[in-house]
């Protein structure tokens, strides 16, 4: 898993153990996931921390999003105007 940040992030999401596989599955709450599946494309998964409360999980997701800006996570990418 070193150097997994190194990589283009594409997507930054919070969630219980099943959202790895869920993000491949074709019903994922990211359009452009489910682009990619339904194209035959495929994400790596990988988590990247364990959280016991929620609120911190969403304050370590939105942190991760400000500095890796994902291109699919639009809403709270600085940088991204799409879908707005």
């Amino acid at each position: 898993m070193l150097g997994v940040l190194d990589s283009i992030v594409m997507y930054v999401g919070k969630g219980m153990k099943q959202r790895i596989t869920h993000l491949n599955s074709g019903v994922s709450s990211c359009y452009q996931a489910n682009k990619l599946h339904f194209s035959g494309g495929r994400l790596d998964v990988y988590p990247i921390a364990y959280f016991y409360d929620n609120s911190d999980a969403l304050v370590f997701e939105k942190e991760l999003i400000q500095i890796l800006k994902p291109d699919w996570n639009v809403l709270l990418n600085p940088d991204s105007d799409k879908y707005m």
